[in-house]
């Protein structure tokens, strides 16, 4: 080969090497930007994903809010329900609807349970012949129940909260032994203003609470046992808030 003919075949040669080179260039250029682009679509796949499902903290903000309405509601409930209900006490459990009645006695307080609203005792004209002051002038009390206990569950819905009202509100020493007599044989005759004789007459003509001030004789007095626990309601409003 000439050394014309060797020119042109190492030109040639270069010619197809720099278009190979180029070519491969290209090719890695164009991998380079299909790898870039790829790894940028994947992003944005994921954070789409990240978008559009919910997280902890999507759902702790549900529930934050939910428990924010709930709660507003029950708040709302209540505060109907007190001013609604004249203080019923909500209780699945009570067969009857009691309502709860707070007082206040030298700065301490207490409650006590009504069988009736507030609203309703206050328009009752039920007579309490006792002031408290009559009530609480004396050493001790005696209560006194007749043999008949047929009517005893009614009764307790005075006595029942009587004597407690009396032994821990106004401190007097009852004894549940010696003070809670069974006696057809005792009177209003026996009592003293220093000794109280308590006695409930569910069987008498009359709807009262009657007041004896020559012997301290006190006596709760309906025409059937039934009446017992609203007369008991009408005796403490009056005690509570004279």
């Amino acid at each position: 080969m000439d050394k014309k003919n060797l020119e042109k075949v190492t030109k040639t040669s270069k010619k197809v090497n720099s278009t190979d080179s180029v070519k491969k260039d290209k090719t890695s250029e164009k991998k380079v930007v299909e790898k870039v682009v790829g790894e940028k679509v994947t992003k944005t796949s994921k954070k789409e994903e990240f978008d559009e499902e919910p997280t902890l903290f999507h759902y702790s903000v549900v529930l934050l809010v939910l428990a924010a309405i709930f709660g507003l509601l029950y708040v709302g409930f209540e505060y109907y329900d007190a001013k609604t209900n004249d203080g019923a006490i909500n209780n699945p459990n009570l067969k009857i609807k009691l309502y709860k009645y707070p007082f206040k006695v030298n700065d301490v307080e207490y409650s006590i349970q009504f069988y009736n609203p507030v609203s309703d005792l206050e328009k009752s004209d039920l007579p309490i012949g006792i002031s408290k002051e009559d009530l609480l002038s004396t050493q001790d009390f005696k209560f006194i129940f007749s043999s008949d206990s047929s009517s005893h569950g009614e009764v307790i819905k005075v006595s029942g909260r009587l004597f407690p009202f009396l032994k821990n509100v106004y401190r007097f020493p009852l004894d549940t032994r010696q003070d809670i007599i069974s006696s057809d044989n005792l009177s209003c005759e026996d009592s003293t203003t220093d000794v109280k004789y308590i006695f409930f007459n569910s069987n008498a003509t009359k709807n009262e609470v009657v007041y004896d001030n020559s012997n301290g004789c006190i006596t709760f007095k309906t025409i059937s046992p039934e009446l017992m626990g609203t007369l008991g309601d009408k005796f403490f409003l009056e005690m509570i808030n004279q």
